[in-house]
């Protein structure tokens, strides 16, 4: 099918045109209305999504494309900032309200967030050769667009007419102007049971379980370790999806932690529901003139480029306020979290603290193989890494101080050795006498998805028909998204009922919404570990606690470092089942080769202490506080400290990537 048009985003005003043309363009996404309408159309005229699965998307070589697309992105997005954005006059304006170095994440993120999409489509569409016109829901960036899409053989047209765009951010950031506020009205006043006069330590619930079992998956992962007083922590729950439940809350007050929701809908339980109090509007009046001059300015200077970014800078202000209430009212001096890579408003959440005098801290909490997307940045004041192999893939980071910690949970894998070796001895009861540890990564059917729910079927259809074939192997299977698995690959699950059933294969999938047990109990279970390459993470901690791995890569990412170690990663199943056989009648393992030049630089101490290091860290930043320090004396304390003990080049300041 020769295709004319092809849409970003098909809306009701695109059909019209294009059924008032005669014309029948295709799409990537349609809006919800658009979605109703075209049921009614004839079949002549109806418009027909543009088929495709990103993780299909390959070179003649069958490589992923998806790593350089994304590696476009950061770089376009890097050359609008520099050219369009931080040249402006709006920007200069607004870096005297915020700083100028958490402005820069602030915007990149908010142009990688609209550049993302479109970027995406126009490879796609040369990946399929097509000569079509693409047309871009984003107008701000059209200029940049066309260029890149002229590289690329693609003509890039915009969706909407001249200043469409503008006039829909304007309206929503009306509409964000007012109604936030309003809505914090509603909710005026705050609980006091969270209120003392002591420094606090807040952190988020992540969705991991509530444990000071080491052995577990931990949220509070960072106390086990530090001899930091438990009345002066704060843990808030914000997840609506996941809320405060009686027994994580009772298990926290039962140690002298405060607990606290930032809404009603974040707990089942009986705790204090945060609400605004005057300092939010009287903070939020204050930001919103000050915005409002400066943006007087850059007008005056014949500046309008601001109008572009009218909502995220009236949400920026509305967050700034909600949050600096929050850590003022509540006295949160120190902030720990991992979750502040994710989007662009928790930049608010960093300059809020800084301005209420506090410190906020950030961690690494995946194995990061490739540049991190420009979304994903921090502006933390402190962040932890893993180690100085992932410093080059800190994409769009300014923080304070880059800290060097070790791989995040390694305290972990001492504690569930036992646990392990029973599980090891039980699969060997049944008649297993080589035992493999696979771990998945989280499917989807959604056209953008890199692993389809159907690949990540046919790859454990593999493993079960392993498991039935042969009667001397045994599987651990430990699946990232428990929850949604059997959904996901509802297509073998006659085959998993049969695997389980010989009492070979068996899931470590215990949890609601991701596994409580760590990858490392698995690993320590088995005689070979098997990963996919798409993230590494469970590799890296098989590795690290003792098991031998190898690397399935069903994506094409043919450049990845692992790939200098022959033998060591698969990109074929077939293969890899053949080759298991083969090392478990033999005796021996697959990818026993060292790969610690590789892991070395990924964890430089290999210690099962970095969780200890962390703890410490937080423990020398509230010490301070108790002291009444500023922000910047107990940085610096903390800082010194680190060093003395572990060495200098385990910290580097004024990281800016």
């Amino acid at each position: 099918m020769k295709r004319t048009d092809i849409y970003q985003e098909l809306g009701v005003l695109q059909l019209f045109l294009s059924a008032a043309a005669g014309k029948r363009p295709s799409y990537f996404e349609l809006t919800p209305f658009a979605a109703r309408l075209i049921r009614f159309m004839p079949e002549r005229l109806r418009p027909d999504r543009f088929p495709f699965s990103f993780g299909e998307v390959k070179d003649e070589k069958d490589h992923a494309l998806y790593p350089l697309i994304f590696g476009d992105i950061n770089l376009l997005c890097r050359e609008i900032f520099d050219r369009e954005t931080e040249k402006a006059p709006f920007f200069k304006e607004l870096s005297g309200i915020y700083p100028s170095d958490k402005l820069r994440v602030f915007f990149k993120k908010v142009i990688h967030k609209e550049i993302t999409k479109p970027v995406i489509y126009i490879n796609i569409l040369k990946w399929a050769k097509e000569e079509g016109v693409f047309h871009s829901k984003n107008s701000k960036y059209l200029s940049s667009l066309r260029a890149y899409g002229k590289k690329k053989g693609i003509i890039v047209a915009a969706n909407y007419f001249g200043a469409m765009d503008i006039l829909l951010d304007l309206a929503k950031a009306l509409f964000a102007f007012m109604v936030f506020p309003l809505a914090k009205i509603k909710r005026l006043n705050v609980s006091r049971r969270c209120r003392q006069e002591k420094p606090i330590i807040a952190s988020p619930y992540t969705a991991r379980e509530i444990t000071f079992d080491r052995s577990y998956r931990s949220d509070i992962f960072w106390l086990l370790d530090a001899t930091i007083p438990y009345d002066q922590v704060l843990i808030q729950f914000e997840r609506k999806d996941v809320p405060a439940n009686p027994k994580m809350v009772s298990q926290l007050e039962e140690k002298g932690i405060k607990v606290i929701a930032l809404s009603p809908k974040a707990s089942k339980a009986d705790i204090p529901v945060w609400r605004p109090t005057f300092e939010f509007f009287k903070t939020l009046g204050k930001r919103n003139l000050m915005t409002a001059k400066a943006l007087f300015l850059a007008t005056f200077r014949f500046d309008l480029k601001w109008t572009g970014f009218t909502f995220e800078i009236v949400m920026l202000n509305n967050m700034f306020a909600f949050w600096y209430d929050y850590f003022k009212t509540l006295n949160i001096k120190i902030y720990f979290s991992h979750t502040d890579v994710v989007g662009e408003y928790n930049i608010a959440l960093h300059l809020a603290l800084r301005e209420a005098g506090g410190v906020s801290l950030s961690h690494q909490w995946s194995n990061l193989e490739n540049a991190t997307h420009a979304y994903m940045g921090s502006s933390a004041d402190i962040y932890f890494s893993f180690g100085p192999r992932y410093r080059n893939n800190l994409v769009n980071y300014s923080v304070d101080s880059l800290i060097y910690c070790g791989y995040i949970t390694d305290h972990a894998f001492a504690p569930v050795k036992e646990r392990s070796e029973r599980l090891r001895n039980n699969l060997r009861a049944k008649g297993a006498k080589f035992i493999v540890a696979f771990f998945d990564e989280n499917s989807s059917d959604d056209p953008l998805s890199v692993i389809t729910n159907h690949k990540s079927a046919d790859t454990y259809r593999k493993f079960f028909e392993l498991v039935l074939s042969e009667p001397s192997i045994g599987l651990v299977c430990k699946p990232g998204y428990p929850r949604t698995l059997r959904r996901r690959i509802a297509e073998v699950s006659a085959l998993w009922d049969k695997a389980v059933t010989t009492g070979r294969c068996v899931f470590l999938d215990d949890g609601d919404y991701i596994t409580r047990q760590y990858p490392t109990e698995a690993a320590q279970a088995a005689d070979l570990s098997v990963n996919m390459l798409l993230s590494g993470t469970a590799a890296l901690e098989a590795y690290l606690s003792g098991s031998p791995v190898i690397y399935l890569d069903l994506e094409g990412l043919s450049l990845a470092d692992e790939y200098k170690y022959p033998g060591l990663v698969y990109d074929n199943l077939d293969r890899l089942v053949r080759d298991i056989v083969i090392y478990s009648r033999e005796g021996g393992q697959a990818g026993l080769r060292s790969i610690d030049a590789l892991i070395d630089a990924k964890d430089p101490f290999r210690d099962g202490r970095a969780a200890a290091r962390i703890g410490s860290y937080l423990k020398w930043l509230l010490e301070k506080y108790n002291a009444g320090a500023s922000p910047e004396a107990a940085i610096g304390s903390a800082d010194k400290n680190y060093r003395d003990i572990w060495g200098n080049d385990m910290v580097v300041k004024g990281f800016m990537s």
